[in-house]
């Protein structure tokens, strides 16, 4: 899979004791391009606690939002991959801060 883009890291080792998970990261570029699958930021909002209500946004804080689904995968491994999600922050994510 790592051989799709150089902007694609799937980690080798299993993920929670399966070996059918894998975790990675990837730029949205490459999201877009290899697997249709179209993400913005957008600024993150802020929950009160106090009140239970949200009340705006962090400052200088994002999170990845889905403009498009997953719509293919790449032939060549179309048959080694079932689903694509992600985690909100990633850990890999720098803080781009342009779209």
């Amino acid at each position: 899979m790592n051989l799709l883009s150089d902007e694609l890291d799937l980690y080798p080792e299993a993920r929670y004791g399966n070996e059918n998970i894998r975790t990675g990261s990837a730029t949205k570029e490459a999201l877009e391009n290899l697997f249709g699958w179209r993400l913005k930021r957008v600024p993150l909002e802020r929950w009160d606690e106090e009140t239970k209500s949200w009340i705006g946004h962090w400052p200088n804080f994002f999170r990845w939002e889905e403009v498009v689904p997953v719509q293919f995968f790449p032939p060549s491994v179309a048959n080694q991959v079932v689903s694509i999600g992600m985690s909100q922050p990633g850990a890999d994510d720098d803080g781009q801060w342009y779209e």
